[in-house]
């Protein structure tokens, strides 16, 4: 009973961390909405709720080289390492810009190179991180959600924001700040909260492709697992 008890508070705290962390990197999309010292201040809260995220899951990055790997292994590992590393990339780069950086490091072009390392890494990192929650959508609605029917109706939200995701997607030119077609972020005529209703949509989008990648996988594995027991019982 008591290590029921002890599971349901680690998975529990799992949850929290993983809210904050999402609404940390909501707040950090927003920076010039939320000033910038604010924005230097949630950026750090982002890295340190990520790296307890990281501690957390610190038996899946030991289990990495044990074992073989299926194709959704492949999938879910590369996810995770790319994730990994432009979030390092996105903290080396936001380390120039602090206040507390010396100033000898703040030359011009170590300035515009962190600009242009931050800002790809901010949106590849935005934009795999919601892929990343929606790869583990089914587990998140399992341990929040008790009831089937409240988890479809969270489907039936998630699906509906996801459609306006798309429309923000464009809306926002966020391909062009993926790829570095601009240089800076337009904040024009955005209010924060309008910012935060496009960005969760735009993550309803991007966990939806994680989503129905995983929910591919898996009927895959069920007809390789079916087409197995056929050759075995003698059927083909």
């Amino acid at each position: 009973m008591e290590k029921g008890r002890i599971i349901m508070r680690s998975v529990n705290f799992r949850i929290v961390v993983d809210i904050m962390l999402i609404t940390a990197l909501l707040l950090s999309m927003a920076y010039l909405l939320i000033g910038i010292d604010n924005h230097e201040w949630v950026g750090t809260a982002f890295f340190v709720l990520f790296f307890v995220h990281v501690y957390l899951n610190r038996k899946w990055f030991l289990s990495i080289f044990k074992g073989k790997y299926s194709a959704v292994r492949v999938f879910r590992t590369g996810l995770n390492l790319v994730i990994f590393i432009l979030m390092l990339g996105l903290m080396v780069s936001g380390m120039i810009f602090a206040t507390y950086t010396p100033n000898f490091i703040k030359t011009a072009d170590s300035i515009y190179l962190a600009g242009q390392l931050h800002m790809l890494c901010a949106y590849w990192c935005f934009v795999l991180l919601s892929v990343h929650l929606g790869v583990n959508l089914n587990m998140l609605a399992d341990a929040i959600i008790k009831k089937s029917v409240y988890r479809e109706l969270f489907r039936f939200i998630g699906i509906i924001a996801a459609f306006w995701g798309v429309f923000a997607f464009m809306r926002q030119k966020i391909l062009s700040y993926m790829f570095l077609q601009q240089h800076f972020v337009d904040f024009s005529g955005s209010s924060l909260i309008g910012f935060c209703i496009d960005y969760i949509a735009m993550m309803s989008f991007f966990a939806l492709i994680g989503y129905s990648i995983m929910r591919v996988f898996s009927r895959v594995s069920v007809c390789k697992v079916n087409r197995q027991m056929k050759v075995k019982g003698g059927m083909e």
